[in-house]
């Protein structure tokens, strides 16, 4: 197995570290030899979060595309069409995270079984905006590993959706688990 340690600190100096040995390496490697590999879209308008979540999904063993808005996201959106899903911040520079999720569900409806919003929000107004969409809420700080769980988790949906194309999109049990209460209530 390939031990996975990323430690990084933000700007803000808040230090992430993940040093978990990691089964889903030595899968990556079986998928790249067979010719299989899903990419992670990471969209977030940080640098230093970019770099860190890139850096932590790689060590265990995904294919990460890191952008740093909307527009940067719709145009690999529209390029590759191998994403096994997408980690979403809700607050970028140049739009919502938000207002993109509603852009996925329209133009690649079958992905929105397979994101994640990121947020350090603790504005309700904005937590509401989430309502009905039924997607995971990842709240800053987080665990490195949690974010390589749902890749995982997104690659076997990704993969049964691609094998029976047919069929509706997939719910995972991360995403269908009950809501979280909004922070601070």
């Amino acid at each position: 197995m390939t031990p996975a340690v990323v430690q990084s600190t933000t700007p803000t100096g808040v230090e992430l570290r993940t040093d978990r040995t990691s089964r889903h390496a030595v899968c990556a490697e079986a998928r790249t030899s067979l010719g299989v590999e899903l990419a992670i879209l990471h969209v977030d308008d940080q640098a230093a979060i970019r770099d860190v979540v890139q850096r932590a999904l790689e060590a265990y063993g995904f294919t990460v595309v890191s952008v740093d808005g909307v527009r940067a996201a719709k145009a690999a959106l529209a390029e590759r069409d191998d994403l096994a899903g997408v980690l979403l911040d809700i607050r970028l520079r140049d739009g919502s995270g938000v207002d993109l999720y509603d852009w996925i569900a329209v133009h690649h409806p079958r992905l929105t079984a397979r994101v994640a919003f990121v947020t350090g929000s603790t504005d309700r107004a904005l937590l509401g905006r989430l309502e009905g969409r039924r997607c995971p809420i990842i709240e800053k700080p987080f665990e490195l590993a949690e974010l390589a769980r749902y890749a995982a988790e997104w690659e076997n949906v990704a993969q049964a959706q691609d094998a029976y194309p047919e069929a509706p999109p997939q719910r995972d049990r991360f995403r269908d688990a009950p809501p979280s209460p909004p922070p601070g209530s």
